[in-house]
């Protein structure tokens, strides 16, 4: 089930964060307030060449702008999910799937590149098309569409020779959190940030 950005926040409703500079260096520990690991991420930005580090209890990644960026700077880059994680060189959550969202790809697909003269030749109209396809999609992997399913051969054939390999395709709450504490840093702490303790 994909959980809401509010549902999620709940996840750090205890937190605090520890600044620590040195130099270009920043490291941002974001933890509970009472001591405890859960949850816990450690980011680490480079603000001279716009790098972000994350490990802690919810994975690791590492994010790159390649240019002069402050940690509020990235931090108001996570407001834009798809921006933020398109930013990712690496990271060790790679995602989820969902059928709802697979279907939905799929009829945006069929809608802009398949005609419905093709449909009927493969003997499908738009429902059933993605009703069939689904039978061939791995909701266990990446939501690739495989042979190996129970899916009719000509309507994944049809998908992959037409370069359409995957589907449903959505962020995983980990990712998400990574953008939410990020936020949450920043609406609490402002641009004080690493001035925050020295209080």
């Amino acid at each position: 089930m994909i959980e809401t950005d509010e549902e999620l926040k709940k996840t750090f409703k205890n937190f605090v964060a520890k600044f620590k500079r040195f130099e270009d260096w920043v490291f941002i520990e974001w933890c509970n307030a009472n001591g405890s690991s859960n949850c816990r991420i450690r980011y680490i930005i480079n603000e001279k060449e716009g790098e972000l580090h994350i490990s802690g209890d919810l994975g690791s990644g590492v994010f790159y702008w390649y240019s002069k960026n402050t940690w509020q700077d990235i931090a108001r880059y996570a407001n834009n999910f798809s921006y933020f994680n398109s930013k990712a060189e690496a990271k060790s959550d790679d995602g989820m799937t969902d059928s709802d969202v697979a279907k939905d790809d799929l009829r945006d697909f069929i809608q802009e590149y398949v005609d419905d003269e093709t449909l009927k030749e493969l003997g499908y109209t738009e429902d059933e098309f993605i009703e069939e396809a689904m039978e061939g999609w791995d909701v266990y992997g990446d939501g690739t569409f495989t042979r190996d399913g129970l899916a009719d051969e000509d309507v994944i054939n049809f998908l992959l020779d037409n370069e359409f390999y995957s589907a449903g395709k959505v962020a995983s709450n980990r990712e998400r959190l990574w953008a939410i504490g990020l936020q949450m840093i920043l609406e609490k702490y402002g641009d004080e940030g690493v001035h925050a303790n020295e209080r």
